[in-house]
């Protein structure tokens, strides 16, 4: 960065503005980011296939100095039926998880969906919708809800295809929302059957917040609507 020396006449006062010149020294901090970032950049555009835009705005929230990690991550995706547009629409929306632990954050959530029977083409495609199952607790979230949805089911294939349907669900609290709301509509005489049917044809609905979810119940009853 280079500074020019001039004098500057302001009335009988002249003012002297010296000129130097910094250089740029490798071992800055700024310099060892700089050069990650580019490094970066151009591994999300050469491997996960991203616009240099979305590369560089995804190098904002990530960033390695070396492949190993990440590479890792993209031969995991691509072994299990991810295709390349896929691995960049996930990686584009969570490039963090370039630096993530396969047996830790990967591994576990699709041995789990694998073992309740999805088809490859489904799981990719569950995944790539929402990456952000990838974060998601398998434990705390996951399968507790898949359970609530196979047992209301009947049948692991048909939760399956709720949640492929609305992926996002499993971001929702399953014991503060979910559950709430299925209990009001018990309460409230709605057949199980219906409630089912609820959950194939517009499973976002019974996400609404439990106040707001009742409220509607008992407008909707006030309204004429019998609850059967």
């Amino acid at each position: 960065m280079c500074f020019l020396s001039r004098t500057v006449f302001h009335g009988r006062t002249s003012i002297k503005i010296q000129a130097f010149r910094i250089h740029s020294n490798p071992s800055l901090p700024f310099s060892t980011t700089s050069k990650q970032q580019s490094f970066t950049v151009s591994y999300l555009i050469k491997t996960c296939g991203l616009s240099p835009e979305s590369a560089l705005s995804a190098s904002k929230r990530v960033s390695f100095q070396t492949p190993n990690r990440p590479d890792s991550v993209i031969a995991f995706l691509k072994s299990h039926g991810f295709s390349k547009p896929q691995i960049g629409t996930i990686i584009g929306k969570l490039p963090h998880l370039l630096s993530s632990k396969v047996e830790k954050t990967l591994l576990p959530k699709i041995a789990f969906f694998n073992s309740k029977g999805i088809s490859s083409s489904d799981l990719t495609e569950l995944f790539a919708k929402d990456p952000k199952i990838f974060e998601i607790s398998l434990e705390k979230k996951i399968i507790p809800f898949f359970n609530f949805l196979s047992n209301m089911f009947q049948s692991d294939k048909d939760a399956l295809g709720v949640l492929i349907l609305w992926p996002r669900f499993l971001q929702y609290n399953f014991d503060s929302c979910i559950l709430p709301n299925t209990n009001v509509l018990r309460q409230n005489g709605v057949p199980e059957l219906n409630i089912v049917k609820g959950f194939r044809q517009i499973p976002n609905i019974i996400s609404a917040a439990p106040i707001v979810f009742k409220e509607n119940v008992e407008k909707v009853k006030k309204m004429g609507f019998n609850p059967e």
